[in-house]
């Protein structure tokens, strides 16, 4: 595959990565598997002592850690730890509903130790979602990833949370039902004997309206997690656009009491065919659970919801993520307030985002470790040529 990567490792094995670059949005994990996969080593342990320096460095497809011992190992040429973070893992979906603080720490978190703490930090274990995200793929995606690459592989869109249909061909995606260790499923790439479809009809009977709303958080899904790290939806301007979308539905009085029995039948109605999926079982299953769905939807803190909440919301409420991202910039573009749109771009205020001072330190931050990233290989091709 071209030159090599050398790897640095406690153990030596005379061995060298043979993967030089990223395929097009392919995870970390799906990387590291591949090394995995070409080094012939046996054991998991050994494929994350060489790439992330620690023997129990859990197998995580989703929000791996130790990213700048990775980046040390594989001399920055794939890549620094910001950039590493942002374009090969999970992380960027959870982003634009947390604040800047939760950001700062859940990438420091990444670059270091990591741990189960990151995850509850990040809401995955709010309102009953899974922790662990499902390893999914696209037999239409993997065929032609062989045909390019002569491999399969994971690519990061098909892992985002609630994403269940291939944005590229409309296919429902095939979950890995390889048993997990250790809440990981080791390090390994898509096969056709160990992916199944997640439920029961078969893709010719799945019915049409399951289809139609899974491609709708899919979607919304997609488009979330595409907003990190230059957008960041404000929580108090989400739950007035709740609010004031149920009292257009006729499902809230403008006075502000819900009526919940609409409310209800209209959540458990969109709720049902999604439940399905194992991934969306938590969304609500009876009235009492659609009550107080809808109850708190307009009052809890969205630090504290897990994303998949909101997303289900926008498909319920919007119809999807179009709908619901034009009615937000709306009222981004009306100011602050309950006023109406501005008409003209000469009446439209300054909006003001809490986080861009951040967001631009985090850009700068990955420049420089792009810039050391090629100085050092630079140094490494200098280093290789004298010694030759």
């Amino acid at each position: 595959m071209g030159k090599s990567l050398s790897i640095q490792g406690t153990l030596d094995f005379g061995a060298a990565l043979p993967v030089d670059s990223w395929l097009p949005d392919e995870t970390l994990f799906s990387l590291a598997s591949r090394y995995h996969i070409v080094s012939c080593n046996h054991l998991d342990a050994n494929t994350s002592l060489q790439l992330f320096g620690h023997r129990s460095v859990a197998t995580r497809h989703d929000i791996p850690s130790r990213v700048d011992v990775f980046v040390e190992k594989t001399h920055g040429e794939l890549g620094g730890a910001v950039e590493v973070i942002f374009e090969h893992t999970l992380l960027p979906f959870y982003f634009p509903l947390k604040s800047k603080k939760q950001m700062e720490d859940a990438v420091g978190t990444m670059r270091k130790s990591g741990g189960g703490s990151l995850k509850y930090r990040l809401g995955m274990l709010a309102n009953r979602f899974q922790a662990n995200h499902p390893l999914k793929a696209c037999k239409l995606c993997m065929k032609e990833d062989v045909e390019r690459f002569r491999v399969a592989y994971w690519h990061r869109i098909h892992q985002y949370p609630g994403v269940w249909i291939c944005p590229h061909h409309d296919h429902l995606l095939v979950e890995s039902s390889k048993p997990r260790a250790r809440g990981g499923y080791g390090w390994c790439l898509p096969r056709e004997d160990v992916l199944a479809h997640p439920t029961s009809p078969s893709p010719s009977i799945f019915d049409r309206e399951r289809y139609d709303l899974l491609r709708q958080l899919s979607f919304a899904s997609i488009a979330l997690a595409a907003l990190a790290p230059n957008v960041y939806l404000d929580q108090a301007r989400i739950a007035r656009i709740y609010m004031r979308r149920l009292v257009s539905m006729g499902m809230r009085e403008v006075t502000g009491k819900l009526r919940l029995d609409d409310c209800t039948s209209s959540i458990l109605q969109v709720a049902a065919p999604l439940r399905a999926i194992g991934e969306l079982t938590a969304l609500p299953a009876s009235r009492d659970e659609a009550r107080a769905f809808v109850s708190r939807l307009c009052w809890e803190r969205i630090e504290s919801a897990h994303p998949l909440r909101h997303l289900f919301t926008m498909v319920w409420l919007f119809r999807g993520w179009d709908h619901f991202r034009a009615t937000y910039d709306r009222d981004v573009l009306s100011g602050i307030g309950m006023g109406n749109v501005a008409t003209h771009p000469s009446d439209v205020p300054q909006f003001h985002d809490p986080n861009a001072t951040y967001r631009g330190l985090l850009e700068e931050l990955k420049i420089e470790e792009g810039l050391k990233s090629r100085r050092k290989q630079q140094g490494a091709i200098k280093a290789r040529r004298d010694g030759g």
